[in-house]
């Protein structure tokens, strides 16, 4: 490891010292001048941005030194679209200390600006020259509008920038955002709103360049009509530090930008929607917004008992195995607002949200627990009945002056939950195949169970819990940016602060027996419990930004924080009071009238009481150096040494009362590099072809928690005992993660590649020792070696005839985990825990084939996933099982104003031992839609589930056993829609 460190060290100390010779800023500036004078143009009325904007620098006869334009894709400071003009130096050609710089641009008054030369400073390369205002040309007579028709191209590139072209794919009526991001080649949207292009994360989904309710994507996604959308560009964005310093310091992040169309973004726009369907089914949403040129407003409210994500007529990652979320009822509502001075002196940004779901979950389960010597076997039955209510806001506020800059974000969440949870579980020493689980619960929990299955019953257990809590939380964070003179370097100082506070009541009822072992005595619980958490955290960090060379950034950084967390857990038997036992009358929920009934039923062997205080230092060093022309290389080495100093005081009353306290050092290394190649059009910055590399290794180290290494048995639960372990070791990941991209814009054609491996060293896991007699467990956790994991893949998209109406996409997938746990058998080896290894291959194969002409698309899909696992244990079956789908797609505009989409998918799984397992479900979904008013109002009938197919079973299988689940569920039900779109533009003056 030191060896490496100091081959890194050297490899970034030598990178550092390099000529100046680097990069150019854009093309046809000249590179190897040392000053360079940047700023930007604006509009003089609405400032905003000009790109296109030739500017000239003439020498003071008016002889032209230099010429450029200024391009959207081009940075040369704070933001893209700006301008570099180099300053002749003394002894050069018309070196003096006096210019002329000429703006010109079509449509607008040519302006000219006397330049004088200030005092030049080594440290300080870039001068910055205050922003050009251009005045519009006054209209002497109005152009007749032309048409101009073009291919619909799908997607191109324009610099750096990933550009897809909305109305170049074919969207049912209606339809969101978020079925526009699952045609994008190459995108892939998840369930939750995660969104992944060419295989890396997206972590902002921007509107119009900016932040949207920002960290919740579903809003947008759900939302946004996409109608309104012209195009969605993704690239990579300079993060918050970059944007307040005026240059990279190698934060960029990758987002998603979805820019609308012009007549939507001044004005008002809208989406109304009301639906209602069978088995009462219902939805309503609003969706409002607001543009002006430096200003945002936006409001969104939506009812509805609807959860789920099928949509007719596309091609999702939607499985039946979805259908196990239950029934929920969600309210919602948010505003989200955006104030942008319009000379750049501050900027207010921020959301506020609201939402209530009302959830109800029901399931039944039957298993088979895999063990040495002889499966178990298990059989249960869940309901659970929540409320949660939650608001949060979060502000984002940015102010401007001329060497200091300010950001504060303040941020509050609270949230409120009642849950009502009943729950049944048996373990079984026998299979009774000729019982569903439904049946032997039934059968066990009778006044008078089967003395057969009674007599094969490890234990039953039955658990009813009741539970209320409410948590408060609230944080604020700061930057300050001060700008060293006559440098390009800076200091840069981070505080910020946060207070959580908790409060959670839980009522339970527990029963637990052990009718096999006969001798053993019924145990009741009829617990109380409160769990009173709070939190606070505290951070400041000072730095130190260095630029040097042609796009070099040096970063030392300290960082102090201190984190304070006091959390109880008082439990209270009140099974021990007259009158509150196993035949109590009383309500769950309801307490105790006596004086003292705390003290007196105040479980001392459980009760908790935790006060654990970190104080953490950081010494660091950062170094990033990136390129943007002709080619785009990165590299970035972060070497951060943290020294931990933790305080951890633990109470259990009459059992233990321990202070233990733990001074360690870690060390997380990771490295950057990676490369973009671009081919452009000839005469443009728009690149035809682009392909890219890159790499990151990291290597991270995480301390077992304090509470491991008490060794006192906690089991409030008796069939899950833990016990602490004081030998645990520190745990390491080493990782490698690669990637590699090409893109062809004029053939639509795309192709990507990745490849991770990674190395669990020393790896915590909860390995577990089994009773047999009981089904208890006692869990323990423990370093085991032996972990790592490897993955890849590879996706494409291209066109296969001439007139690109026919696309083949597909993507392939593998991976492998070598997993080891620890399993014992009490009893049989002494309570030791002996290696459990499984090695797992996971292959994955999705191919699809879409042909479009005119208004009708017609997609072919398919999908096919393959489980390989195997172990050395001698009573291990080796798996090999296969699940897979395929279908159709068609969407089509049809005469009058209708439109049909519709889907049909076969779900199969096969290969799987217990026959039960192997089943297909047919599942065809449909709607049609009519549209009045110029396409101002929809009708919509939607038909989920036509054939009445869908099973609500999932079936899943492992190396440690067999599960089937069978979930309450609506899957088949038809919908009426109704919606309504507003635009209100601002008359024309």
């Amino acid at each position: 490891m030191n060896n490496k460190l100091l081959y890194i060290l050297f490899l970034a100390l030598y990178l550092s010292h390099l000529g100046c010779r680097a990069q150019s800023w854009g093309e046809g500036v000249i590179q190897y001048k040392k000053y360079v004078l940047c700023g930007m143009v604006y509009d003089n009325l609405t400032r905003e941005k000009q790109t296109d904007v030739k500017v000239d620098l003439l020498a003071k006869d008016s002889t032209e030194l230099f010429t450029m334009r200024t391009e959207a894709g081009v940075s040369f400071g704070e933001d893209p679209g700006g301008f570099a003009l180099p300053i002749p130096e003394a002894g050069e050609p018309y070196a003096a200390k006096e210019y002329l710089l000429r703006f010109s641009k079509t449509g607008y008054v040519t302006k000219y600006v006397n330049y004088v030369v200030p005092k030049l400073y080594k440290n300080e390369p870039m001068l910055q020259l205050p922003k050009v205002l251009l005045v519009r040309e006054r209209k002497v007579r109005q152009l007749n509008e032309a048409t101009v028709t073009a291919t619909k191209v799908k997607f191109y590139s324009k610099g750096d920038t990933l550009v897809f072209n909305a109305d170049a794919f074919q969207l049912s009526e209606g339809s969101m955002l978020d079925a526009l991001i699952r045609q994008l080649p190459g995108a892939e949207l998840k369930s939750d709103g995660r969104i992944y292009v060419n295989g890396q994360y997206v972590e902002s989904l921007l509107l119009n360049g900016e932040d949207f309710f920002k960290g919740k994507n579903q809003i947008m996604l759900e939302n946004l009509p996409t109608y309104m959308v012209k195009n969605v560009q993704v690239y990579k964005k300079s993060g918050d530090l970059s944007q307040m310093l005026g240059t990279d310091v190698g934060d960029k992040r990758l987002v998603m930008d979805v820019r609308l169309k012009k007549q939507y973004s001044i004005g008002w726009v809208g989406n109304v929607e009301a639906a209602g369907g069978t088995e009462d089914r219902y939805l309503a949403q609003l969706f409002a917004l607001r543009f002006t040129t430096h200003s945002r407003l936006s409001f969104y409210a939506g009812l509805n008992n609807v959860n789920e994500s099928r949509k007719p007529g596309e091609n999702t990652e939607w499985t039946p195995q979805q259908l196990g979320d239950g029934l929920t009822t969600t309210r919602n509502g948010g505003l989200d607002y955006l104030i942008n001075d319009k000379d750049k002196r501050f900027r207010l940004e921020g959301s506020a949200m609201i939402r209530h779901n009302d959830d109800t979950y029901d399931s039944k389960t039957s298993s088979v627990n895999f063990l040495s010597g002889g499966d178990t076997y298990g059989a249960s039955s869940y309901n659970n009945r929540t409320h949660d209510v939650s608001l949060s806001t979060k502000h984002n506020f940015l102010f401007n002056w001329e060497t200091v800059k300010l950001r504060i974000l303040p941020e509050i969440n609270y949230n409120k939950t009642s849950q009502h949870t009943t729950r049944q579980d048996v373990v079984l020493a026998s299979n009774f195949s000729g019982y569903s689980s439904e049946e032997i619960l039934k059968d066990l929990f009778s006044d008078t169970p089967s003395k057969v299955l009674l007599s094969n019953t490890l234990n039953r257990h039955s658990t009813q819990i009741l539970y209320t809590g409410n948590g408060l939380n609230a944080g604020l964070s700061s930057t300050i940016t001060i700008k060293i003179p006559h440098t390009m370097d800076f200091f840069v100082i981070d505080a910020s602060g946060s207070y959580t506070d908790k409060d959670n009541k839980t009522f339970s009822r527990k029963f637990y027996d052990y009718p096999k072992e006969g001798n053993k005595a019924t145990d009741f619980r009829n617990e109380y419990e409160t769990s009173p958490y709070r939190g606070q955290d505290y951070s400041g960090k000072f730095s130190y930004i260095h630029l040097f060379g042609k796009n070099w950034t040096m970063q030392p950084y300290y960082q102090y924080s201190y984190a304070d967390k006091k959390s109880d857990g008082n439990i209270y038997r009140l099974e021990s009071l007259d009158g509150w036992d196993q035949s109590t009358k009383h309500e769950i929920g309801q307490l105790p009238s006596l004086s003292d009934w705390q003290r007196n039923t105040l479980d001392t062997d459980n009760t908790q009481h935790i006060d654990r205080s970190k104080n953490s230092q950081t010494i660091g060093f950062y170094l990033h150096k990136e390129t943007q022309w002709p080619s785009w290389w990165h590299f970035t080495i972060n070497l951060p040494l943290n020294i931990e100093s933790e305080r951890y005081s633990y109470e259990r009353p009459q059992r233990i009362d321990t202070l233990m306290r733990r001074s360690i050092v870690l060390f997380n290394p990771s490295l950057e590099f990676g490369n973009s190649w671009y081919t452009y059009e000839p005469g443009t910055r728009n690149a035809i072809r682009w392909h890219s590399v890159n790499f990151k290794l990291a290597s991270t180290v995480a301390p077992p928690s304090l509470y491991y290494r008490i060794t006192l048995p906690y089991g409030r639960d008796p069939l899950a005992v833990t016990i602490g372990n004081s030998d645990l070791k520190n745990s390491w990941t080493h990782s490698l993660n690669s990637s590699w991209v090409y893109q062809n814009s004029p053939k639509v054609r795309q192709v990507g590649a990745y490849w991770n491996v990674g190395i669990l060293q020393d790896a915590l896991c909860q390995g577990y020792v089994y009773n047999r007699a009981t089904g208890a467990r006692t869990y323990r956790p423990d370093n085991v070696k032996g972990n790592w994991y490897t993955n890849g893949g590879i996706y494409f998209s291209t066109p296969i005839d001439k007139k690109r109406r026919l696309m083949l996409g597909g993507n392939s997938y593998a991976t492998f985990n070598n997993n080891v746990d620890l399993i014992g058998i009490e009893g049989e080896n002494a309570s030791a825990k002996n290696k459990s290894t499984v090695r797992n291959v996971y292959l994955s194969q999705g191919i699809t084939l879409d042909y479009s002409l005119g208004k009708v698309k017609v997609g072919a899909k398919g999908n096919g996933t393959w489980t390989h696992a195997t172990s050395e244990r001698s009573d291990f079956t080796t798996i090999n099982a296969g699940d897979f789908n395929y279908g159709v797609t068609l969407k089509a505009d049809l005469p009058f104003n209708f439109s049909l989409s519709t889907d049909f998918t076969v779900f199969s799984r096969r290969g799987y031992e217990d026959h039960s397992m192997n089943t297909n479900d047919l599942i065809w979904n449909a709607r049609i839609s009519k549209r009045f008013l110029g396409s101002r109002l929809a009708i919509m009938i939607d038909g989920f589930d036509l054939l009445h197919q869908l099973s609500n079973t999932y079936r899943s299988v492992d190396g440690q056993g067999r599960t089937e689940i069978t979930y309450r569920v609506i899957p088949r039900y038809a919908m009426l829609h109704v919606v309504y779109r507003f635009n209100v533009a601002p008359k024309r003056k």
